[in-house]
């Protein structure tokens, strides 16, 4: 039983991680920097759509630069992209550690209707 525990626990991780890289990318992705505190890349909104934010991170793992990419992302202004950078950069927690100070990357958040 306890094989069983760990094997369905290892997947689970797996579909965890694979999730969470394949809404974080750039440099963070690359260097395999891991997420520490996560959130939640899907938001309601009116229509669908995404919001790509360009990132820096900070030797802590602090997001400490969140801005929209314009020519990215299908929806640029308004409530929801606040709302979304505003959880990006409070909730979003990277891994501590010898990184650059000013690691970049990319966060991928979509609406959902």
């Amino acid at each position: 039983m306890k094989g069983i525990t760990n094997r369905v626990l290892a997947i689970s991780l797996f579909f965890i991680t694979s999730t969470t890289f394949g809404q974080v990318s750039g440099d963070l992705k690359r260097d395999n920097r891991k997420v520490t505190k996560n959130i939640k890349y899907t938001v309601s909104y009116s229509k669908p759509g995404k919001m790509i934010f360009s990132i820096v991170v900070d030797r802590n793992g602090n997001v400490i630069t969140c801005l929209i990419d314009e020519h990215k992302s299908t929806i640029r202004q308004g409530p929801i992209m606040l709302k979304s950078r505003d959880m990006i950069k409070n909730g979003l927690k990277f891994e501590a550690g010898n990184y650059p100070p000013n690691h970049h990357g990319y966060v991928e958040i979509n609406t959902t209707q």
